[in-house]
């Protein structure tokens, strides 16, 4: 019997599999894609989640990889008007084959059961957990037992009810050649719509950006085309693009927004976007799902009395949340954003938006 299933292997369920390992917790890890894989994501590690791989001993080797250390982070309207801030501390752009497939790795190394192609279709919880998970590869299904399941599938489509739909689908790709900053996140507002690219390892560059379904379903698998419609709608975009060259596919994937929430039972405990999921623009996503992991840890070893508390409780603050919303629609807004963007450059708000927004 396992001490604890891990359904899903992103960050956060790869560093919650880790931890526990370490304290001996016989883990098993349920990963239904085949590594390495990419997801839809900024791929910036803020601060927060370095921290984190900081007091689990893994800082070091990521660094080997030579993730790009961002120091700042330029606003770019549809208007024209730019306004650069400097990051609190330095965030890190770091690819999500790379995070993930070592995040992983390390938690195999620490003695966690890995399953790939492996996907959870129901859980259990009471009276004795169970996870009913089936073989991808061979179609057999299996049910295992398990002390305790941390959902960290990303979708909250296990256990209780699935995330609510905003009607936004985020939209990403890496790209060669792109002539902007190697230190710095560029942010981009359209019209209805808002992204960024940043630098990552390797001399990669990875694009993404949140717009409506409905934009998304005009142009369909054209993603291209998607591309130059918002290229025409902000000449720092087009200018920052001009001589680049995309060098992987697009991939798109369903933005959700809600805050943290309370796991079923006492056995079940939802980590990373399986518990709460933020505003994209903030890029504390991976960074929350890292301290979700550490919460967890804590919870477990506090016993049944501390599980039922949310593993972004402290990650997760309702007025960031309300932040990083109310900068996603300024920024979607293209006069919005031009007169946002003054008040903060005329004003010197900088430091004061980006503390809202949840940096450190």
């Amino acid at each position: 019997m396992n001490d604890a299933i891990v359904i899903g292997g992103g960050p956060a369920g790869s560093l919650t599999a880790l931890l526990l390992a370490r304290r001996n917790w016989r883990v098993t890890i349920l990963e239904q894609h085949a590594f390495p894989r990419d997801k839809v994501c900024g791929e910036c590690l803020s601060s927060r989640g370095i921290d984190v791989l900081r007091r689990a001993g893994l800082l070091e080797p990521v660094l080997a990889a030579h993730p790009i250390e961002l120091r700042s982070v330029n606003l770019h309207a549809a208007c024209a008007k730019s306004v650069s801030l400097a990051l609190p501390r330095p965030m890190m752009g770091i690819s999500r084959q790379l995070l993930d497939g070592f995040l992983l790795s390390q938690a195999a190394q620490a003695g966690a059961i890995v399953k790939h192609r492996f996907r959870c279709e129901a859980v259990e919880p009471d009276p004795r957990t169970q996870v009913r998970v089936r073989d991808l590869a061979t179609n057999r299904v299996e049910t295992l037992d398990a002390d305790r399941v941390i959902v960290a599938d990303g979708k909250r489509s296990l256990i209780g009810d699935p995330p609510p739909q905003t009607g936004d689908f985020g939209v990403k790709a890496h790209f060669r050649g792109v002539e902007g900053p190697r230190d710095a996140i560029d942010m981009f507002g359209c019209a209805g719509c808002y992204g960024g690219i940043a630098p990552v390892e390797d001399g990669g560059w990875n694009l993404s950006f949140s717009v409506r379904a409905g934009r998304l379903r005009a142009v369909g698998s054209k993603l291209d085309q998607l591309l130059e419609e918002l290229l025409d709608e902000n000449p720092t975009l087009r200018a920052r693009l001009a001589s680049a060259s995309r060098c992987g596919p697009w991939l798109t994937s369903p933005v959700h927004r809600f805050g943290p929430r309370r796991p079923p039972a006492a056995n079940v405990i939802c980590v990373g976007n399986g518990s709460a999921a933020m505003e994209p623009i903030c890029g504390e996503g991976i960074g929350n799902a890292l301290q979700s992991a550490e919460t967890t840890l804590i919870a477990c070893a506090d016993g049944a009395t501390a599980i039922h508390r949310s593993a972004h409780s402290g990650a997760i603050q309702a007025i960031h949340r309300r932040a990083c919303r109310a900068a996603a629609m300024l920024a979607s807004s293209p006069s919005a954003a031009r007169l946002a963007l003054s008040i903060v450059d005329q004003l010197g708000l900088g430091n004061s938006v980006l503390r809202l927004v949840g940096k450190n």
